[in-house]
């Protein structure tokens, strides 16, 4: 679901480099929502008989198909993923849970995973970030460099730095 926004970061020409991948995980991101829509027909949860019954399956589905702005998905639609992302959405559990650990990774002034989720005027400027710096998409180090300013990136190590030479695989180069 996320590999662009986990690859893209690596190098600067991710979007030729990883175009086979980043596009395969894409169109299978889109035929899981697909599978998700078709399933929630009719019903109100995945499992069960009749409309189904909340379960550990929805439990498990929702955070990775709530977060469909991440992806690059569109999920106007399908209407059953929709509703079915809101009733989920409205349980006391749900609106506990996705807010754990209730604390940013993204350094002390950063987003919880819940606000990136939910704040359409924060997503707006992040993708702005992402253009204004010449990425084809938005990922891991347009996070870092707008809230962790100063601050260790927990992604580092999956992050190119300019300075230091790199390989194919984007990682530091021992050569001089």
């Amino acid at each position: 679901m996320y590999f662009k926004r986990i690859a893209y970061p690596v190098t600067k020409d991710a979007d030729t480099r990883l175009e086979f991948s980043i596009t395969r995980f894409q169109k299978e991101t889109v035929r899981l929502y697909n599978v998700l829509e078709a399933r929630l027909e009719g019903r109100d949860y995945l499992c069960g008989s009749g409309r189904g019954s909340y379960s550990i399956a929805d439990i498990a589905c929702y955070g990775y198909a709530s977060a469909h702005w991440w992806t690059g998905i569109k999920i106007e639609n399908m209407p059953n993923v929709i509703r079915w992302l809101n009733l989920l959405s409205k349980r006391e559990a749900v609106k506990a849970g996705v807010n754990v650990p209730g604390i940013s990774n993204l350094g002390a002034s950063g987003p919880t995973f819940e606000r990136l989720r939910v704040d359409k005027k924060l997503q707006s400027d992040i993708e702005e970030h992402a253009k204004a710096a010449g990425r084809a998409w938005f990922g891991w180090s347009d996070l870092a460099e707008m809230f962790m300013k100063g601050e260790a990136s927990p992604w580092a190590s999956h992050v190119s730095d300019s300075k230091q030479g790199s390989s194919e695989t984007g990682n530091p180069s021992s050569e001089k």
